[in-house]
């Protein structure tokens, strides 16, 4: 089952077709998202050259978290479940499925 993104409306409520996330007092992006870090189970967005920035759900993981991806610049992307372990890659990566696979239950193909 190839599970496609919604993008998030953080702090607001509800869902958009482009969507920004945080506010004024969210962290820098580059604080956040790191291979290897922790994603905060409070993320609700980050700030990259003064503009808050969107994000992607990819699905809902088996414990209620949600699994989310960061694409600063459109390539390759950070993903992580919310309270997760970041890590970066393409949806077609096997980094990407197996974390997918780990927090929904569901491959990503």
């Amino acid at each position: 089952m190839l599970l496609l993104p919604a993008a998030v409306a953080c702090g607001g409520g509800g869902s958009d077709d482009a969507s920004t996330a945080g506010s004024s007092s969210s962290p820098a992006c580059s604080d956040v998202w790191m291979v290897g870090k922790t994603l905060p189970k409070t993320y609700e967005g980050c700030v990259a050259n003064g503009d808050e920035q969107a994000y992607m759900e990819y699905g809902d993981c088996t414990d209620g978290r949600k699994f989310i991806g960061y694409a600063p610049d459109g390539g390759q992307a950070y993903f992580a479940g919310l309270g997760g372990e970041i890590g970066k890659g393409s949806v077609d990566d096997a980094a990407w499925s197996a974390a997918l696979a780990e927090c929904t239950g569901e491959s990503a193909n």
